[in-house]
């Protein structure tokens, strides 16, 4: 998806936000939860901000700001939580 067809597609913009939104709470928690885990996500106090701004300050979101988070941190973010989940798939079962 281009600029043109993101900033023309309010359905996409509040679906990707809410996906945001989801992936925020979900690094809240794990950097409650396993703040050991968390430490390997670089800049995910800024993810939290984020998902913080998106939801108490929904007014003054300004697409373009999503639009590049979208392209420029979204790839990496993926790349690093694939490898936290393939560490953690790796790791003995001691709910035994």
């Amino acid at each position: 998806m281009d600029w043109q067809s993101w900033h023309g597609n309010i359905q996409v913009q509040a679906a990707v936000e809410r996906k945001f939104e989801k992936i925020g709470e979900g690094l809240n928690r794990l950097r409650r939860q396993h703040p050991e885990l968390a430490s390997q996500v670089p800049e995910i106090g800024k993810m939290v901000d984020f998902r913080n701004f998106l939801i108490h300050e929904y007014h003054r979101v300004d697409q373009e700001i999503v639009w590049r988070i979208v392209k420029d941190n979204l790839p990496d973010l993926q790349i690093t939580i694939q490898k936290l989940l393939a560490e953690l798939d790796s790791q003995p079962d001691n709910t035994d």
